[in-house]
C-alpha cells in the first residue's frame, strides 16, 4: 500500500506541476514588461500536465477545430462509454480507456458521440498503433523534441499542433511554443502585437527569447488573455462609479 501511495503522490506532483521551478521563470520574466506583470497577477500559476500520453493524444483529436467546452463534452462521453468504472465514495469514476479497448471500437460508435468520421478514424487508428506496439508512447519521453514531433506527426490525423501540445502538456518540455494554435497567436497579438496579426514564424521568434521557459510563458499569456476582458469590465464599472459619484456631488451643491 505504501508503494501505491508513493506512486499516486508522484503522479499528482507531476500532473500539477509541483516540481516546476517557477522562481527561475519569474527571474527570467523580470526583463519582460508583459510577463513580469502577468507573473505578479498570476503568481503561483503552474501549467498542469496530462495524466498519460495516450489520453493526451486522444484529447487533442477531440479538440481539433472545436471550442474547448465541446471538446471536453465529447471526451467525457468517450470516457464514460469505453472507460472502466471505479466506485469511490459511492460515486462511479471512470478511468481513461485503454488503447486495446479503443482499438476495437467501431467508428460508428464514436460518431454517435459527435466525433466526425475522420476524428473517429484518427482515434481508432492511434489506438491500434499503440495497442500493437507500432507506436511506443513511453519511449517518446526519452527523445528530443524534433524526433517526438516526427513520430507523432507520422500518425494519421496528428499534425505539428498536436505534437507541440503533446510536448508541452504531456512531456512538460519547457522549450516549446505551440505557435500554430490560434489562441496562442491571439494572446501574442494582444500583448505584443498591439492587436495586429502575428504570423506563426513571428510568434516563434518572439518566444525563442524565453528559451526553456517558453511553455510556462505561453500559459501565462493564455491565462492573462482570458483575464483581460474581466479586468477591462471591472475598470469600466469603476470608471462609471466615479462618474456617478462626481455627478451626485455636483447635484448636491
Amino acid at each position: 500500500r505504501a508503494g501505491a501511495v508513493d506512486a499516486a503522490v508522484a503522479d499528482v506532483r507531476r500532473i500539477c506541476g509541483l516540481d516546476l521551478d517557477l522562481l527561475s521563470f519569474y527571474a527570467a520574466a523580470a526583463g519582460d514588461a508583459v510577463l513580469s506583470g502577468l507573473a505578479s497577477r498570476l503568481y503561483g500559476l503552474r501549467p498542469t500536465l496530462s495524466p498519460g500520453a495516450f489520453e493526451m493524444l486522444v484529447g487533442s483529436v477531440c479538440a481539433q477545430q472545436v471550442n474547448l467546452r465541446f471538446a471536453f463534452t465529447v471526451r467525457a462521453r468517450l470516457v464514460r462509454r469505453f472507460g472502466e468504472p471505479i466506485v469511490a465514495g459511492g460515486q462511479a469514476l471512470y478511468a481513461f480507456p485503454e488503447p486495446a479497448v479503443l482499438a476495437g471500437a467501431r467508428v460508428a460508435d464514436l460518431r454517435r458521440m459527435q466525433l466526425t468520421t475522420m476524428k473517429a478514424e484518427y482515434v481508432v487508428g492511434l489506438a491500434r498503433q499503440v495497442a500493437s506496439g507500432a507506436l511506443d508512447l513511453d519511449a517518446l519521453a526519452g527523445l528530443p523534441n524534433d524526433e517526438v514531433i516526427e513520430r507523432v506527426t507520422a500518425v494519421r490525423g496528428f499534425g505539428r499542433w498536436s505534437a507541440e501540445w503533446f510536448l508541452a502538456r504531456c512531456l512538460g518540455r519547457g522549450d516549446v511554443c505551440p505557435a500554430g494554435d490560434l489562441a496562442v497567436r491571439r494572446a501574442f497579438e494582444h500583448f505584443y502585437g498591439r492587436g495586429r496579426a502575428m504570423s506563426e514564424p513571428a510568434v516563434r521568434r518572439r518566444a525563442a527569447a524565453w528559451r526553456g521557459h517558453q511553455n510556462v510563458a505561453v500559459h501565462y499569456l493564455l491565462a492573462g488573455r482570458r483575464l483581460a476582458p474581466r479586468i477591462a469590465g471591472a475598470r469600466l464599472q469603476q470608471g462609471f462609479a466615479v462618474l456617478m459619484l462626481a455627478a451626485a456631488a455636483v447635484l448636491a451643491r
